[in-house]
């Protein structure tokens, strides 16, 4: 990035807002501008998918 001569910024402050959950009806802030579907990491989540086992069974 310092290359092209660019830099990172602060994120902008536009204040927060409250959301409830539906389903357990927990109340939250979020940021103004993002979705509360991104309060958590996607990756971590699909990790606990993996099988521990290869599908043919152990070897």
């Amino acid at each position: 990035m310092s290359r092209d001569g660019l830099k990172v910024n602060k994120a902008p402050d536009d204040g927060t807002y409250e959301w409830t959950n539906p389903h357990t009806g927990e109340i939250i802030e979020v940021p103004k501008g993002i979705d509360p579907g991104w309060a958590y990491n996607p990756g971590k989540v699909a990790g606990g998918l993996v099988s521990p086992v290869p599908f043919g069974g152990e070897k």
